[in-house]
């Protein structure tokens, strides 16, 4: 289910529906986060954070692709680490910082072709390449698209062609050679049409208005324009900006409620846990003292019942101390008779 909440929301990306991304992913985000499945949730990151990119929300982008680096480098995903360097990249690059853009790019490079990652590199090709086309370094901004170029069409990605033809509009018009780019442009056009893909529509439009208008074809420029502004309306207007925006403070409004009662159901455990540690701890005091008494009563009674016998003895050997006595005093007297006796017998003869 989260995969393929996570490739509905990618289809949406593509087609400029940003709102609908964001939505789509975020369900993705939640299912990975319930079962913490760390890699789908590194990826949720990345494709969220790409939606913000797209939206020029660069301090949430780079949020979230931080994230998703994060995760990445304890997955030892290397192929995640490429893609979040190079997205890094992107927003470096978008903020004119090109020195921290080139880092990353070449850090994911370096992953890419470990890996064998060819779509990894074409990227690189394609950033290289619009660093050196902002810079003025043309002959070297060519070289780059034409190599991403090379790559797209190896793969079938008409995505990327698009984004490649596209670019190479672009260099063209800066060195002035408008018919070569109106020509790379409406390639660029006829594909993004046929895959949906708004925002390469968007931008083949504006080299096509940028060309006729360098051309002086004003009536072609205007109809370009007119084309450039809607569709650049239906990628940024205010809605949708508005619904991603509350998109995202809905889901972290949800992330912390969750977080609390997470946080509540831990203390409740907590405190059952002490009252259960309590009561077994006065449990086993109230039997350490009943053992305790229990002895003393035990002990008492020992000792009574020792002095019991010891007087008892006692008693008895007075007893027979008395017996003994008697029994010399009964001897005696028996003695004194036989004597008596004896004298009455003497006497008589």
């Amino acid at each position: 289910m989260g995969i393929s909440y996570n490739n509905i929301g990618n289809v949406h990306k593509v087609q400029g529906n940003y709102a609908d991304a964001i939505k789509y992913y975020q369900k993705d985000l939640k299912i990975c986060e319930k079962f913490v499945d760390k890699r789908g949730m590194a990826y949720s990151y990345g494709n969220i954070g790409r939606v913000h990119y797209s939206q020029g929300n660069y301090a949430d982008a780079i949020k979230y692709f931080q994230k998703y680096l994060k995760i990445c480098e304890n997955l030892g995903d290397k192929r995640g680490m490429g893609a979040s360097y190079c997205s890094i990249g992107n927003v470096h690059f978008a903020q004119d910082n090109y020195a921290d853009a080139i880092k990353y790019y070449q850090k994911s490079l370096k992953i890419c072709e470990k890996l064998g990652d060819k779509r990894g590199m074409g990227a690189f090709y394609n950033n290289i390449g619009l660093v050196h086309l902002t810079q003025g370094n043309y002959a070297d901004a060519i070289k780059y698209f034409q190599e991403d170029l090379k790559i797209s069409e190896e793969l079938g990605d008409k995505q990327g062609i698009a984004i490649s033809l596209s670019n190479i509009a672009e260099l063209n018009i800066n060195l002035k050679d408008y018919a070569n780019a109106i020509e790379q442009a409406n390639k660029s056009l006829n594909i993004a049409k046929e895959i949906g893909a708004l925002d390469e529509e968007r931008c083949a439009y504006e080299h096509l208005f940028e060309a006729y208008d360098s051309l002086r074809n004003y009536r072609k420029a205007y109809e370009y324009h007119k084309l450039y502004k809607k569709t650049n309306d239906s990628l940024f207007n205010e809605e949708s900006h508005k619904q991603i925006t509350e998109m995202e403070t809905r889901y972290q409004a949800e992330k912390k409620e969750q977080q609390i009662k997470l946080q509540k159901t831990k203390l409740a455990k907590n405190e059952i846990e002490i009252k259960k540690k309590n009561l077994q701890r006065n449990a086993f005091i109230c039997g350490f003292i009943l053992i305790l008494v229990l002895a003393i009563v035990i002990f008492i009674s020992y000792r009574q019942k020792k002095k019991a016998n010891v007087l008892l003895a006692y008693q008895n050997a007075e007893i027979n101390q008395q017996k003994e006595e008697i029994t010399v005093q009964r001897d005696e007297i028996e003695k004194n008779r036989d004597e008596i006796a004896q004298k009455n017998e003497d006497i008589t003869d």
